[in-house]
């Protein structure tokens, strides 16, 4: 895959911004969505690895840290306790 240039355009007052991959507008609006970023890198290549709809006031984040694995397990445990 050829390199991409990815813009990010915020306003001077940082309460508008535009997301683009080259010339391609992806979106704009207060703030870049989670959806707009999901879209971005489905387009650049990347597999994204989609949990939808956790209830992240149940989950123990705290044991986490800064951990991906740690949080991915809190996750896979709250997932298991749903069944």
């Amino acid at each position: 895959m050829a390199a991409s240039r990815v813009t990010v355009v915020v306003a001077d007052s940082g309460d508008w911004s535009a997301l683009f991959l080259g010339d391609e507008l992806i979106d704009e609006n207060h703030s870049i969505s989670t959806w707009a970023w999901l879209d971005l890198l489905n387009e650049l290549g990347v597999e994204v690895e989609r949990i939808w709809d956790v209830p992240f006031e149940d989950l123990n984040l705290g044991r986490c840290g800064e951990s991906l694995a740690a949080f991915k397990e809190e996750v896979a445990e709250w997932l298991v306790s749903r069944t």
